[in-house]
């Protein structure tokens, strides 16, 4: 059961478009742009709200240029309620052994609580393939923190970075993670490529990836599986007369499967009166 408290308020329900944006997604590549719906200016004595002024970038990629797509709205104001949180880490840790998963309990509580409020990231992976390359992420972290970002975790996946520097520092640093090791990817990096193109702009953020021990903190929100292959496993089987294979077994008997079948294809067709054994692909 889920119990819901609504509270009513006006200045709230004002306020609330600027708790919302659009995302601006280059095709091309992993930058991306928010656009709030509105803004609340507090220089005055009572808060004003007004709509939003954007675009907050060009049609055209600047670093591809591809075209970029729109996605939203999504919400963009804060995610947890740090207080809540407290509460949360302070019940765990005051029951030990109470709960089976305490460790990654408290790991993601961790995650949460210096989790910045941005509502997206980027990804170490989906980096790593746009730049042909391969890399630390504690690499990444570090020179972001150095160049005088801030940079987090996200409690939706072990590979986020969580930041508030914009794509243009982001990109200048993966330019400067590339030429740490030009042979690799090199080949698939063509200036026709988003790599090349990324590549070939000049760098105008200096990258400094001195190891900073923020960078280093991973909490155990993510903990590795307890065994290999471990998951879901295959459906129940009845009769007790066949045998129940693991995923590892099962991935060795299925290999060459897709040659075998086809070469009984281009048997069938050199002729077609032959009858191939299904079991042996044996011609009788």
């Amino acid at each position: 059961r889920m119990f819901v408290r609504v509270k009513t308020s006006p200045l709230n329900v004002k306020s609330a478009a600027s708790k919302m944006a659009l995302v601006y997604q280059s095709l091309g590549c992993d930058a991306f742009y928010l656009q709030p719906l509105g803004q609340v200016d507090t220089s005055k004595k009572h808060p004003k709200y007004n709509q939003a002024i954007g675009p907050p970038c060009d049609k055209r990629c600047e670093f591809t240029g591809s075209r970029m797509k729109i996605a939203g709205p999504i919400w963009a104001g804060p995610l947890h309620d740090k207080e809540f949180v407290k509460k949360l880490q302070d019940h765990v840790k005051a029951n030990p052994k109470k709960y089976k998963t305490e460790k990654k309990m408290i790991g993601q509580l961790n995650v949460v609580e210096t989790e910045l409020e941005n509502p997206l990231y980027y990804d170490h992976g989906c980096l790593s393939r746009l730049f042909r390359t391969n890399y630390r992420i504690v690499q990444l972290r570090s020179a972001i923190l150095n160049a005088g970002y801030k940079v987090s975790q996200s409690h939706a996946n072990g590979d986020a970075i969580k930041t508030n520097a914009p794509p243009k520092v982001i990109m200048d640093i993966m330019k400067q993670i590339v030429a740490l090791k030009p042979d690799v990817g090199k080949a698939k990096r063509g200036p026709e490529t988003p790599a090349g193109k990324i590549m070939a702009k000049k760098v105008e953020v200096k990258a400094d990836f001195t190891i900073v021990p923020e960078a280093t903190g991973i909490h155990s929100a993510f903990m590795p599986n307890p065994e290999e292959n471990w998951g879901p496993k295959a459906r129940a089987v009845g009769g007790g007369k066949r045998k129940f294979l693991t995923a590892a077994e099962r991935s060795k008997q299925n290999q060459g499967f897709r040659k075998k079948k086809r070469d009984e294809e281009e048997k069938r067709k050199k002729d077609p009166e032959e009858k191939i054994d299904a079991e042996n692909t044996s011609v009788p």
